[in-house]
Formats: structure tokens, sequence, C-alpha cells
């Protein structure tokens, strides 16, 4: 994914908000360099179906920024409950990605099965919502992390009712950013995470972009000074002419 940006520039993000506890996710982004390179964030999954409101499979790629992703409560079945943290850094971890972690164990999707005439071997497998691997394929890679907090409020910085619709937040850059990451070949990399308050959250996503500076203006010109026009001069010939005539002498023959 590619995304560009003049420095002091804005990312548009455009966001579904899934359900009233403000489950997010950011599925379309792009740069004001060029607004036709469009992108999203890390995790998004396109055949997650967005017209539901239930966690699985609706909000399988939505990015949590806890740990566990999902708060436990104790009841019959589970005692006690560990505590959540939340994670400052990195970009947060997914139903989707915490079930691929634990499914790596289980490459051959091995089944239970019972041997003629035996016991029934039961096997269970448990997926917990914990994992100390959130995904960060790219976060890994950059070298210099935009850090920077702006809260964003009013008509389109939250949706109450879950009507799932389009959500649209256009994000200022600071002045002074400077992406420093390398990845895929493209250097000027940096990672913008967003996340809401959410209490069962923070949930949000991060966004690699790549700045692109302005190119460098061109020298100023300097404006051409015609020179002042000289004075007129006096017609040298003439005025030789002019003066030899003064001095011609006269030889008239006065005999007649």
């Amino acid at each position: 994914m590619k995304f560009t940006l003049l420095s002091s520039g804005v990312i548009a993000l455009t966001t579904i908000v899934p359900s009233i506890s403000a489950h997010s996710f950011i599925y379309w982004a792009a740069g004001d360099a060029d607004p036709n390179v469009q992108g999203w964030a890390l995790g998004y999954r396109t055949t997650t179906p967005a017209n539901g409101q239930g966690q699985l499979p609706f909000q399988r790629d939505v990015a949590v920024f806890s740990n566990p992703a999902v708060p436990c409560r104790a009841g019959k079945w589970r005692k006690t409950c560990e505590k959540r943290v939340y994670l400052p850094t990195g970009c947060g971890l997914s139903l989707f990605y915490i079930n691929r972690y634990h499914e790596s164990y289980n490459p051959n999707k091995d089944k239970p099965y019972k041997k003629s005439g035996g016991k029934k071997n039961d096997w269970y497998y448990m997926t917990k919502y914990v994992s100390n691997k959130p995904f960060i394929p790219i976060a890994s890679e950059v070298e210099k992390l935009v850090q920077w907090q702006v809260k964003y409020t009013g008509k389109h910085s939250t949706n109450n009712y879950g009507s799932l619709k389009n959500q649209q937040l256009r994000v200022k850059l600071p002045d002074n950013m400077s992406c420093g990451g390398s990845y895929g070949g493209r250097n000027n990399i940096c990672m913008i995470r967003c996340q809401n308050s959410a209490p069962n959250g923070p949930f949000g996503g991060c966004v690699p972009i790549q700045e692109v500076q302005p190119p460098p203006a061109p020298p100023a010109e300097i404006p051409h000074q015609e020179e002042p026009a000289p004075p007129p001069q006096e017609n040298q010939q003439d005025a030789d002419d002019y003066n030899g005539a003064d001095n011609v002498q006269e030889r008239y023959d006065y005999s007649y």
C-alpha cells in the first residue's frame, strides 16, 4: 500500500461504525498529494461482511488497542479474569489475526478421532482472545512514528446509533512531520494511528503513509531593468559645417 501526501497536508479516512459500542474500522484512506492513490488500515479484510453488528464475523478485523481484546467476565466457566491492559504503542490486535496466530499451531487442522473398539479421545481447542504478538507488519519496519495527538469531535466523529453509515474524517498532519521509515523499497514512511475512547476498546486502526515533499520552488527571477536612454548628442558633422561657415573668408570683387 502506498499513501502520498504533502507535508502539512491532510489524510482523509472513511470508517464504518457497526454498533453503538463504537466498534469501527478504517477501510479507505487517501492523501492530498494524489487522491487517486488509495488504501486502508492494516488488517482490513475485504471479505468481512459489513451489514451486521455482531462480533463475529462483522467485527473480526476491528483493531483493538487493549489486551485481552475482548473484556473478560467472570462467571460459571471462568472464576477469575486477567486485568485488561491498554496498548499505547503498536497497531493493536483483532479477532481474525488472533485466531490466525493460534491456528498456526495446528497447521493440519487435526480433529479428534477414536480407534476401533477404543474409547473416544476428547480433543478440545479453545481460542483465547489474548495474544502477545499483536499484528504490526509495517509498524515494526518504521524507524520513526508520528507522535502527536489530535481529538476530533462533532458531526462526523461518532455514530451513536450504529446506522452503518460511512463516517469521513480529515486529519491535519503536523507542520514539522518527518517520516523516516522504510518498507518494501519505499522510503519516508510513517504510521498514522487513529483510535476512539470506547469503553470496550479503544478501537481504530493504523494507516501507513508515504510523505511526499513538495517540489523545490524555482529560483526567483530577477526583474529585467532597461538601461536609461542616453541624452541626445549634437551632430558633430553639422556642428563642424556650421562653425566652418562662420570662418569662411569673404572674397568679393568691389571693382565694378
